[in-house]
């Protein structure tokens, strides 16, 4: 564009301007040459398309990029496309004026009845020539302006075209096989991480069962030489209460590290939490905690019915838990979704215990699941990752929902029975 600035002549231009404002009046419409105006708009608006096209670098490529550079290209690309039209059409007016010019009159028509009459026919002279030749000048300029733009048009629009496929591509094939070879290879060092620690587990389990069992048997034997009531036979109980509470850590850690298949049986909801509510519940109330039913669905499920108590009284006593006041409430819900995709399938059964707690810290929430992570006194931080491989087991999943000074609501997902 710059370069056909400087090729431009001004007043070849107001000449020829000059010379079709001097021809006689005639029925077609009035002619004048913008060149100058036309290579102005042009640039301009070729500048506004380019400041559009190039992307910002380091800037990921997404379709919402895409799409809004699509988008934002649209008015820039007509406004080229019609100043492309405008110089098309002023260079066909001038070609068709030339060849008009260039083509000689016809000749005269003879009529016998009428007196002859001399017709002149001037022709044209160096001036016309010099002005037709102006004319062709002008139109080859017009060419030589057009074709770049031409070709930018052409060549954005393939450009265009190949980001919308590669990106596109990207994310209909590789992005799904990017993620499912992640998952893939995140599951399979989780189960090798699973073999090494249930391997780690139950070493480190008959290693320290060999001592436990030597001293409980010789702490009972010496319990029984203790008075009752002294304070030697209050230590000895408070050192088998500990002996006990590490057999049950280690109970616990064989659990997690190799569990026992469950023994699915058809249940429902209610009969489950009406069996934890009457266990839990008055030593809840004792502590100002109401423990209640809010709601239960009629539609079965598969579960083995032992090591679902054993989840749900694990929450729930990490529900009452979190009561800081010690009043509260604890609320068991069961709801039941239809699958929307796979309407033959029975769904899902969500069982949720919510309570009125002060809910989960942030940097609590990242590690809730971790073995051996606990925010409790004499927690051992075993409870939900045993909880969450049950129902892993079950083909379920255990999350949650939490907001700091609401409470917290944890959620057990359950395929529902089909039948």
């Amino acid at each position: 564009m710059r370069k056909q600035r400087e090729n431009y002549d001004p007043r070849r231009q107001q000449s020829v301007n000059e010379w079709l404002t001097a021809l006689p009046a005639s029925n077609s419409p009035p002619r004048a040459i913008q060149f100058d105006e036309l290579l102005v708009s042009t640039a301009q608006t070729l500048s506004n398309y380019l400041a559009v096209v190039p992307l910002i670098e380091g800037q990921p490529l997404s379709p919402d990029l895409i799409r809004t550079k699509l988008e934002r290209m649209t008015e820039p690309e007509q406004a080229m496309l019609s100043r492309a039209r405008a110089s098309r059409e002023q260079a066909d007016t001038i070609e068709t004026f030339v060849k008009i010019r260039q083509t000689p009159p016809p000749a005269p028509v003879q009529r016998t009845p009428e007196p002859k009459v001399t017709k002149v026919v001037r022709p044209i002279g160096d001036g016309g020539a010099a002005v037709i030749a102006q004319f062709t000048a002008l139109q080859n300029d017009a060419r030589e302006r057009l074709q770049p733009l031409f070709y930018v048009l052409v060549s954005a629009l393939i450009v265009q075209c190949i980001v919308t496929i590669v990106a596109f591509y990207n994310r209909i094939v590789v992005l799904p096989l990017r993620q499912k070879l992640i998952e893939d290879n995140t599951a399979v060092e989780h189960q090798r991480k699973l073999t090494h620690f249930a391997r780690l587990a139950t070493g480190l389990a008959h290693e320290i069962r060999n001592p436990l069992t030597a001293i409980s048997v010789r702490l009972f034997t010496l319990q029984k030489n203790l008075g009752k009531g002294s304070s030697e036979h209050s230590d000895a109980s408070l050192i088998r209460n500990e002996i006990d509470r590490l057999e049950q850590i280690l109970k616990n850690f064989l659990k997690l590290a190799r569990p026992s298949e469950p023994k699915f049986t058809p249940l429902t909801a209610e009969p489950a939490f009406r069996e934890v509510i009457d266990l839990l519940a008055p030593q809840l109330q004792r502590r100002r905690i109401t423990l209640k039913l809010d709601a239960a669905t009629a539609i079965p499920f598969f579960a083995d019915p032992l090591q679902l108590k054993q989840v749900l009284i694990n929450l729930i006593q990490n529900a009452a838990d979190s009561i800081e006041d010690d009043t509260g409430t604890v609320t068991l819900r069961a709801k039941h979704e239809q699958a929307r995709r796979d309407r033959k399938s029975g769904g899902r059964i969500l069982l949720e215990i919510e309570d009125t707690g002060s809910g989960i810290a942030p940097e609590v929430q990242e590690r809730l699941f971790d073995p051996f992570f606990s925010t409790k006194d004499n927690g051992t931080g075993l409870g939900l990752a045993i909880a969450a491989k049950i129902i892993e087991q079950h083909k379920g999943t255990l999350d949650f929902e939490t907001r700091l000074g609401h409470g917290t609501v944890f959620r057990i997902v359950l395929p529902a029975s089909s039948q």
